[in-house]
């Protein structure tokens, strides 16, 4: 396994990050917010990684593809 270019993750991860969740304590309120009143598991979304279309498009079911195929008409 490759080491992880810390300094080039940390640019991508600012550039495709909202201005508004680069803003640490508004961030940590809004999740403190969803953990109370949505039931959100605030741990899985905090290791949530952007993924490309391609993986998306492999994990399609049948039913996603048909609904996809649909609203691109």
């Amino acid at each position: 396994m490759s080491k992880v270019d810390t300094e080039k993750y940390l640019d991508f991860v600012k550039g495709v990050t909202s201005e508004p969740s680069l803003d640490w304590p508004v961030l940590a309120s809004r999740l403190s917010e969803l953990e109370v009143t949505a039931d959100c598991n605030v741990s899985q979304l905090m290791t949530a990684a952007p993924v490309s279309y391609t993986h998306l498009r492999a994990h399609e079911t049948r039913h996603a593809l048909v609904c996809r195929l649909l609203l691109e008409k």
